[in-house]
């Protein structure tokens, strides 16, 4: 599954070479992007590949039963701090592959799943791993749950803002 927009920098067409590969492999893509022009190019492309379904941008209800079917949630590029995607993956237990383009997000590799290099053959081989290796893919998803719950709870990051705030404040007052 990959969810996000189809900018140039999130580099989605590596994850349509990555349904070339695995022909076998259902592969799910929703959202859309800021151009059009560029959108309709990929769909018409890679559309026609029979293991791609292409969903455009759905309501939240159909995102977390795609997610919930879904065995890995590939994001081929991060420009965001965190991308909302992965907690949303993580939450319902599914591993993540992404790739060294953007921030690093240690918490992900080799944990929840794996950071690659980003070329088609390094997403590949990840995919196998997870695919391909039950006791992993368990592992994986069961250290997602263990994450959101420990690291992104609500509690959690209300207690880190309230960090960050009380420090901002006391560097101005002693300003």
């Amino acid at each position: 599954c990959f969810i996000g927009r189809w900018d140039p920098q999130k580099r989605v067409e590596l994850f349509f070479k990555l349904a070339m590969k695995f022909p076998h492999i259902k592969f799910i893509v929703i959202g859309k992007g800021y151009n059009e022009i560029r959108n309709s190019y990929l769909k018409k492309r890679y559309s026609k590949l029979p293991n791609v379904t292409i969903l455009g941008l759905v309501p939240d209800e159909i995102k977390f039963k795609v997610l919930e079917k879904s065995w890995i949630l590939v994001n081929t590029s991060i420009r965001e701090a965190l991308p909302i995607t992965f907690l949303e993956a993580c939450a319902v237990g599914i591993p993540i592959i992404t790739t060294t383009i953007g921030d690093t997000l240690e918490w992900i590799d080799n944990k929840v799943g794996y950071v690659t290099p980003p070329t088609p053959h390094a997403l590949a081989e990840a995919m196998y791993m997870i695919i391909s290796h039950n006791d992993l893919r368990r592992r994986f998803s069961s250290n997602c749950i263990k994450i959101v719950r420990s690291e992104f709870s609500l509690e959690k990051i209300v207690n880190k803002l309230e960090k960050i705030y009380n420090e901002i404040i006391e560097n101005k007052v002693s300003n």
